[in-house]
């Protein structure tokens, strides 16, 4: 992947993740976790993000990313935004 479509897949999670953070103003912890992604978007490998943006391509990989968005915060406390694409990665390729 060269670095200019990285960067744009970076800003692209930034956002959601900034934008999903806003609408939990009620769950301060699912708030709190969205914002850290938003903040370590900078910090995910283009590898990663490669391999990201080949399995993000239908219907069934939104409904993915938005189970996996909802976990947020309630069952699931993700570090970091690269923990959320190798968790996305995973789930996409039969992993847990």
């Amino acid at each position: 992947m060269d670095t200019n479509n990285a960067e744009v897949i970076r800003e692209i999670l930034r956002l959601e993740f900034q934008n999903a953070s806003g609408l939990q103003r009620d769950d301060k912890l699912a708030s709190r976790c969205l914002a850290k992604l938003a903040e370590t978007a900078d910090d995910i490998p283009a590898a990663l993000l490669d391999a990201y943006s080949e399995l993000f391509d239908d219907y069934v990989d939104s409904e993915v990313e938005s189970e996996l968005r909802r976990s947020i915060g309630v069952s699931w406390f993700p570090e970091n935004a690269t923990e959320y694409v190798k968790r996305f990665v995973a789930i996409r390729t039969g992993g847990k």
